[in-house]
Parts: C-alpha cells; structure tokens; sequence
C-alpha cells in the first residue's frame, strides 16, 4: 500500500488509538463517540470503513470543519458542547475516544465532572480509551512534575477512577514521554456494569 492511500485510510490518528484498532477492540457495530473531537483526525479511520461515529467538542468551528469531512453522517452525530455537559444519552455509546482531552480541566472537580460523563454516556461493557498528560493529575497531587508516572499516580489517581467508575483495565496504563518534557499516559478500560 503507498503511504498516501494509508494517509487516507487512517489520516492523522493517535497511535495509540490505532494500536488498539488493530488490536480488535472496536467493531463496525459500535456507537463510536470521539469526545474532544476538534476536526475529526481520531474519526478519520472510523468514517472511512462506515462505523456509526459521533463527536462532541466546545469549538464550533472544529464541528463545523468536521461535519464538512464526514457529509454522509446525520449532522446530529456532531454537537457543539462540552463534555461535562453529557450532550448525548446515558449509555448510548459502545466506545468512547477520548484523546488529549481531559488534561485541560481547569481543576480535579471540573476533571471528575467530564470523566463521570463519559463513563454515564457509555454502555454496559463499552470500552473507554483515554489519552492525557500526567503534569495535571501529578499538580493535583502536590508532586513535582518530572515525577513521571509511578506509584504514587497509578496507585492515588488511576486505580480509584477505576474503581470508582465500574472500570475495568483491558491493558496496563502506558506511558509515553514526548520530547522529554511532556508525559502522556493511555486507559483503554470497560465499563463492568
């Protein structure tokens, strides 16, 4: 395949969301919502091979580029809102994305508030992939923040989301450090109940 029609098929997606892809974690039935969408690069594959996706993001002109990219969607499947704001039904989606999102909370209650819509607006078993930088969650925990993930996140943040949240780990947390100044870490969890 040249590398321009794999540009097509799967445009600009997060690796780590394609890993999962590969790994056979989404299927063409689900309900695929892309929450924090911005213009769509994380839909891109998605669109392409005719899943049902949807997307939510408070920029209206990142909507607005998206629904001119996916035209053969109802254009009720992209909305202009924020994500704490649970734009769609409770446990509507078979999978939520959500990539480079959540780190942008203005405090750990504003965090909480979008983490528990995304956990309401998805079903039984559905699967939630989450992408975020550690620098918020490690502030939120008074740690210096070339503390780089360890214990004290895994054991103070992540595992209580999970529990909290009727969340089950499908994979270990990775870690990923860009540049060697920002680190990300990737959840792809599923809702147990």
């Amino acid at each position: 395949m040249h590398y321009h029609q794999l540009n097509r098929l799967i445009g600009n997606i997060d690796l780590h969301l394609l890993d999962e892809i590969l790994k056979g974690r989404f299927n063409p039935q689900m309900r695929i919502l892309d929450a924090g969408c911005g213009e769509g690069r994380n839909l891109q594959y998605f669109l392409a091979q005719g899943y049902s996706v949807f997307g939510v993001d408070k920029e209206p002109m990142a909507i607005k580029m998206l629904r001119m990219q996916a035209r053969e969607m109802p254009e009720k499947n992209f909305v202009v809102s924020a994500i704490e704001d649970r734009p769609f039904s409770q446990g509507f989606f078979n999978a939520i994305v959500c990539v480079n999102v959540l780190h942008h909370a203005v405090d750990i209650h504003h965090f909480d508030q979008m983490l528990e819509a995304l956990v309401d607006m998805l079903a039984s078993e559905g699967v939630l992939f989450i992408r975020l930088e550690t620098g918020f969650l490690m502030k939120q925990l008074h740690q210096p923040i070339q503390s780089r993930i360890d214990k004290t996140l895994t054991n103070n943040v992540i595992i209580p989301w999970i529990e909290r949240f009727a969340l089950r780990s499908l994979a270990p947390v990775k870690q990923e450090i860009v540049d060697n100044s920002v680190d990300l870490i990737t959840l792809i969890t599923q809702k147990i109940i």
